[in-house]
């Protein structure tokens, strides 16, 4: 796909836009790093890069938006429910029993159990879901909703929708439906890439400084 080709030659495009130096290489001793190699692009698609290819690559606009928007999503959530889009993101999860565990959550949201388990507890405290133990082991036992976390699940999606509609002002419904196909296909690329080997790291030659 055209799209994925362009995330790639401008990512690549990036790694050598940052590993051109914008400082004087004769001093605090920069002189003496080793040169990165520089990659090469793609000739379909590097003239279409823009000079600041980093701050315009389609990875850098992903992230971007991202943020933004989970921004946005967690402004509206705390005035509604008192939650982040984060939080939001485990009680709309537990309501349609996608994740019953700490390790499922972490999974789902791409961070590590130490990370799921402050979110809960934040959960926990304002009484959205409820962890008990079994008394035998000592183990978690399924994350569940409270009847207050089910309440705040109706809400969620209402103000997930409304800032998604805000920042599609302006795109055609049409478009709308492709950009939807071009993220999916995204998608698919970077959870088929997690399961190839990674490179291995060419290590530098000397020490920083």
């Amino acid at each position: 796909m055209a799209l994925s080709a362009g995330f790639t030659a401008a990512s690549s495009q990036s790694i050598i836009h940052m590993s051109e130096p914008h400082f004087d290489p004769g001093s605090d001793g920069c002189a003496d790093l080793p040169a990165l190699p520089r990659l090469k692009c793609d000739p379909l698609t590097a003239d279409l890069l823009p000079k600041d290819a980093f701050s315009e690559s389609v990875g850098h606009l992903l992230t971007k938006v991202s943020v933004s928007m989970s921004g946005a999503a967690s402004q509206l959530l705390m005035a509604r429910l008192g939650i982040t889009a984060k939080q939001a993101n485990v009680v709309h999860l537990l309501a349609h029993r996608r994740t019953t565990t700490t390790a499922d959550v972490a999974r789902e949201l791409g961070i590590d159990d130490g990370a799921a388990t402050r979110l809960i507890d934040r959960l926990q405290k304002r009484n959205l879901l409820s962890r008990e133990r079994a008394l035998a082991t000592g183990r978690a036992v399924p994350l569940a909703l409270t009847p207050r976390g089910f309440e705040a699940a109706t809400i969620i999606p209402c103000c997930f929708a409304q800032v998604l509609d805000a920042c599609l002002t302006g795109i055609a419904p049409a478009d709308v439906v492709l950009l939807r196909k071009m993220l999916g296909q995204i998608l698919a690329n970077a959870e088929s890439s997690l399961t190839r080997p990674a490179p291995t790291a060419v290590p530098m030659s000397g020490p920083i400084g």
